[in-house]
């Protein structure tokens, strides 16, 4: 069996979100070597220093002995640090996973667009719906269909609030709706108009009422919200044939009212999806990651978002907050 090459990759961010999600993500990648960290904290540094003692641990991004050590840098930080790492990975010419948001608004990736990403270097943002296990499926059937009405319920469970140095209301947009967006526009396409939106706010939690046009669909409605006590998303596609495809719960995809069948067979008509990634905690970065790493190796294609994706869907988040 051939080995995979192997990868160097330095971490920007060293928090509770890295070492209980991405950290057990990384481990499971094939032949993915932690090579640098940075973290502005001095116990998030002796945290990796005395884990990954043959590590570059460093206090700056822009040090160099942190980007000499790598191949690929993982951001993981505060949202305002992303738009940085993005540019220094380009500059670099390294490799960029950066969790969402890409930047604080759409402007903050026009100097990076306009210069142009070498051809050769992988820019994915994470982390989106496009690998959670019905929401893969979802996409796909809706690809294979034209649709004439779609419907998107995003039910999001905190954090609430001002955070990172936000409003309410602009840290669920970049926390929660770059997530409900980015899947609005992976099964319909880009949003062409933003016909409506509503606003309201109760007891710190934010809610959203957009209605859209996308590029493949005429009428998309989406609900957001971070008011529940857990995290799903549900949607239903109406389809110019007259059947409906329906997600529940990120997990099952049922079709209804095809004829002829779908050529893909499964049991019945439910389609089930497993939990992506080793644990429910994990919610997909372990196939994620190993996208993204397999498109580096130039053996796959990550189906994450590129920085031009990334910028159209904060482009809408833009709108919405005007």
């Amino acid at each position: 069996m051939t080995v995979p090459q192997e990868i160097r990759v330095g971490i920007v961010g060293i928090g509770t979100h890295f070492k209980e999600i991405l950290l057990p993500a990384l481990l499971a990648q094939d032949n993915v070597i932690l090579s640098a960290f940075c973290d502005n904290t001095e116990e998030a540094r002796q945290w990796a220093a005395s884990r990954f003692p043959h590590t570059a641990v460093v206090s700056d991004y822009i040090d160099d002995d942190f980007w000499n050590q790598i191949d690929c840098v993982i951001c993981a930080s505060f949202a305002k640090v992303h738009q940085a790492i993005l540019q220094q990975a380009v500059l670099r010419n390294k490799h960029c996973f950066c969790e969402k948001p890409a930047a604080l608004d759409a402007s903050g990736l026009d100097d990076i667009i306009s210069k142009g990403v070498p051809s050769n270097l992988v820019i994915r943002i994470g982390h989106v719906y496009r690998y959670m296990g019905g929401g893969s499926r979802f996409i796909n059937i809706t690809h294979q269909h034209r649709l004439i009405c779609l419907e998107v319920s995003y039910i999001g469970a905190g954090p609430r609030g001002g955070r990172w140095n936000l409003g309410s209301r602009k840290f669920f947009s970049l926390a929660h709706l770059t997530n409900a967006i980015n899947f609005v526009v992976a099964v319909a396409g880009n949003v062409t108009n933003v016909q409506n939106a509503t606003w309201s706010r109760t007891q710190g939690c934010e809610s959203l009422t957009a209605i859209f046009k996308n590029a493949r669909c005429p009428l998309t409605c989406l609900f957001a919200t971070n008011a529940a006590t857990a995290f799903t998303c549900k949607a239903t596609a109406i389809l110019e044939g007259g059947g409906v495809i329906t997600l529940d719960t990120l997990r099952n995809v049922v079709m209804t009212g095809f004829d002829p069948k779908p050529s893909e067979k499964r049991t019945g008509q439910i389609y089930k999806e497993r939990d992506l990634g080793t644990a429910i905690m994990n919610d997909g970065y372990v196939d994620e990651l190993r996208d993204f790493f397999a498109e580096i190796r130039g053996s796959g294609q990550c189906r994450l978002p590129d920085i031009v994706q990334a910028r159209h869907v904060l482009s809408i988040i833009d709108q919405l907050l005007t």
